[in-house]
């Protein structure tokens, strides 16, 4: 790789979520001096760039849980190519019932979107609550919750596929096997097998 310039690296790099040593990290500035910010415990630091070290994501996005609500990203085309993900190459979307609480859900809605949060971290390393966990947080915020990169709940155990409502779950269900979903929409079971990931690759 041929040594790219301070202005490379910023055109790259900047505003970015990518991989540095094998780690999510938001690129805050780019440069020959890079400051990141891990997103697993949230601490800054500035290291040197190496185009080694510093790698695109290589799952696919999906649901992002923040405070009682949830948003499914999915990348898209973009003129500038990012070796990250960027607001400008990825689409957020809130999914799940309207709000109630509109400063809440503007507060998590920007977490999400500046990309700054664990809640980032979580996503890009496939980290959801089981959907017995996920059921009981939607309940007690009154929102919704993913359980997979693809679903989630609500309060009123509607299960959702990406921005779909494809489901439920019945009363005292606990297991992903249990869902009911609506005609038309069974096939989806398919992808909560916990091999899916491993056997199929697909990319949003």
């Amino acid at each position: 790789m041929p040594e790219l310039s301070e202005h490379d690296i910023a055109q790259l790099y900047a505003d970015s979520v990518c991989m540095y040593e094998g780690h999510p990290v938001k690129v805050i500035r780019a440069g020959r001096k890079m400051r990141i910010l891990n997103l697993e415990h949230g601490k800054e630091s500035v290291v040197d760039f190496n185009y080694d070290k510093f790698k695109s994501l290589k799952t696919r996005l999906g649901f992002v849980n923040s405070d009682g609500y949830v948003f499914y990203a999915a990348r898209r085309p973009a003129r500038r190519f990012s070796v990250g993900v960027t607001r400008s190459n990825t689409v957020i979307q809130y999914v799940g019932p309207q709000p109630k609480d509109y400063r809440h859900f503007r507060n998590a809605q920007e977490l999400v979107t500046r990309m700054h949060s664990k809640d980032w971290h979580n996503t890009i390393s496939g980290q959801y609550p089981s959907l017995q966990l996920a059921t009981k947080i939607a309940v007690n915020t009154k929102g919704i919750c993913a359980f997979d990169r693809q679903f989630a709940i609500d309060k009123e155990r509607n299960i959702y596929y990406k921005m779909d409502r494809v489901g439920t779950l019945p009363k005292l269900a606990r297991s992903t096997n249990r869902i009911t979903f609506d005609e038309g929409k069974e096939h989806l079971e398919l992808l909560l097998n916990p091999n899916y990931d491993k056997t199929v690759r697909t990319f949003s």
